[in-house]
């Protein structure tokens, strides 16, 4: 098993255990099934850098106390080119910062 997926396997195994993290992502891909499969919210970091095509659809009713908050590493250090998006449908407490 490469260490990514180990990496998710233990990331998974804290969100069930409520703990809230603030976990970083480079993969739209890892971010998007990270935040749909969270049962308690968090907060949800895109590494600063250039990412091309970066496509992301949240589909998660998180809770009043326990949102979900998507964001840059820093502010201004996420910068999104070609056909980036970011699509929130079916959702309730996410926020994109």
């Amino acid at each position: 098993m490469c260490i990514d997926k180990i990496l998710y396997s233990i990331f998974l195994f804290f969100l069930s255990c409520s703990v809230t993290a603030q976990l970083h992502f480079s993969d739209p891909d890892d971010l998007v099934d990270a935040i749909n499969s969270s049962t308690d919210g968090g907060v949800f970091v895109v590494t600063n850098g250039t990412y091309n095509d970066f496509e992301a659809t949240i589909e998660i009713i998180a809770a009043a106390d326990d949102p979900i908050v998507i964001k840059a590493e820093t502010i201004g250090g996420v910068i999104l080119t070609g056909e980036s998006n970011f699509v929130i449908r079916k959702s309730a407490f996410v926020t994109l910062k």
